[in-house]
């Protein structure tokens, strides 16, 4: 069983050209590395009917001329996106979305002023096993935090990782240690006690849907709005 990672509202407190492949410039992303994942974070609001619902997490990219930011399906599945920026929240469009991975695509329709996007890589190993990863991320009311876990195991369309999540981390990006995207983060797995019947959260199993069926030419397309 799975929980998806979307969280209710919490006030915030302060606790102060074919496939898209990373360069293998270790040096430079030594340095980068931890601030990709931080500095291309966003909080996204989620609003029904102008009434903010929960909130949820994604990263802003560039390709191209493009911008855009990548999230979960279960995000968008419903109620208005917006995306915060710095004290402003500016509305998104839904570009594209899979279900079955659980990874979807927005873009914002004004201008961000404080957050600037990344340009957006994939990790396109075969076997992901083993990687070392970090994601940005919104959980629960703790505001933005940095976690750091391992790719435990892989399917077709997703990776497991040991990690670390709560709600409001649904659609943050896991970074490889080379700045590149691995997946989508999705849910917790969730499994019976069987000493006291009810079921608990194992919030240090972690799934996220592969992004390394993206290519150029399919990014492209959604980004231009072909079908």
């Amino acid at each position: 069983m799975l929980l998806f990672l979307f969280s209710c509202v919490m006030p915030m407190l302060d606790t102060s050209d074919g496939m898209l492949v990373e360069s293998d410039d270790h040096a430079t992303y030594e340095v980068s590395k931890v601030d990709r994942s931080i500095s291309s974070s966003v909080r996204l609001v989620i609003k029904y009917d102008a009434v903010d619902a929960g909130h949820a997490s994604g990263n802003y990219f560039k390709h191209g001329k493009h911008k855009f930011i990548i999230t979960a399906a279960h995000v968008v599945d419903g109620g208005e996106v917006w995306i915060q920026d710095g004290l402003e929240v500016v509305k998104s469009e839904t570009l594209w979305v899979d279900k079955e991975r659980d990874i979807a695509i927005i873009r914002p329709m004004g201008e961000l002023s404080e957050t600037k996007p990344v340009k957006f890589k994939i990790n396109m190993d075969n076997n992901k096993v083993g990687t070392i990863i970090r994601y940005a991320g919104y959980p629960s009311h703790l505001g933005k935090m940095v976690l750091q876990g391992m790719v435990a195991k892989q399917t077709e369309q997703r990776v497991v990782l040991q990690c670390w999540a709560l709600p409001g981390s649904s659609g943050s990006i896991i970074f490889d240690d080379k700045g590149r995207a691995v997946g989508v983060l999705s849910a917790v797995a969730v499994e019976m006690n069987p000493f006291v019947g009810i079921p608990e959260l194992q919030e240090n199993i972690v799934y996220a849907g592969r992004l390394d069926f993206i290519d150029r030419k399919f990014l492209k397309g959604v980004l231009d709005g072909e079908p």
